[in-house]
């Protein structure tokens, strides 16, 4: 048996690349779809949950969570975390691609941009166009503009860095946690699997803090040849 043959073959047998592959082959509804890093995919979840009258039946409580970390930021100037429960956000409407931007939060007192890069990067004067377009449509509301980011990135420009508060997905992602330990029993079984489901995707492909992907990390640290060898010879 040749040295490369050796390698495949323990790479074979180790039993860390079983786990790997059921932990993979997990049924899971944004993979199934091919949506684990598609930034329209999660751009249109996140939409999904901060709009009040959705089937997630959360009400609110995703949407006053989310507004609250951008309100209290200085750069939202304009807006108070404190009077968030002081108004009404049944009526809020949540738009998709308003003008291209990613998410609109459009309230009778205030209109919030998301900005969401998930591979993506910003390009030239995105961010500025927006917000120049936002206060120009709605001068009498007040406005917040968020550049939400896998690691929390400033924007490049310096006047959008004074604009937009970053917010990273690790926020996300511990928000969607703590929704899911503290309302447990008023969710639905159904949008709690879909809930969860999102909360692997992010874990996995975007935090990379999953279990499999350290499981695969020491695979690869173990059989790294082995493994090379496999990705110049795939099909």
């Amino acid at each position: 048996m040749s040295n490369k043959s050796k390698q495949l073959s323990n790479l074979l047998k180790d039993p860390e690349l079983e786990r790997l592959s059921l932990s993979l082959n997990t049924p899971n509804f944004f993979s199934i779809l091919g949506a684990t890093r598609a930034e329209l995919r999660h751009s249109s979840f996140l939409a999904w949950l901060l709009s009040p009258n959705e089937s997630h039946n959360l009400n609110t409580i995703f949407l006053k969570w989310f507004l609250r970390e951008v309100f209290s930021s200085t750069k939202a100037k304009e807006l108070d975390e404190f009077s968030l429960d002081s108004l009404n956000l049944h009526d809020i409407k949540v738009h998709r691609e308003w003008r291209n931007i990613d998410i609109l939060i459009e309230h009778d007192e205030f209109i919030v941009v998301i900005e969401n890069k998930v591979d993506s990067s910003e390009h030239t004067n995105q961010l500025k166009k927006y917000s120049d377009d936002v206060v120009k449509s709605f001068p009498s509301h007040k406005h917040a503009f968020v550049f939400l980011t896998i690691d929390g990135e400033n924007p490049e420009d310096d006047n959008d860095k004074d604009r937009y508060v970053s917010v990273d997905y690790g926020f996300v992602k511990s928000l969607i946690e703590n929704i899911l330990k503290i309302y447990e029993k008023s969710i639905s079984t159904r949008i709690q699997y879909y809930i969860e489901d999102y909360l692997l995707i992010l874990n996995r492909h975007i935090m990379k803090t999953e279990e499999s992907v350290e499981q695969a990390k020491e695979l690869y640290k173990n059989h790294k040849d082995a493994i090379d060898f496999i990705i110049e010879n795939k099909p």
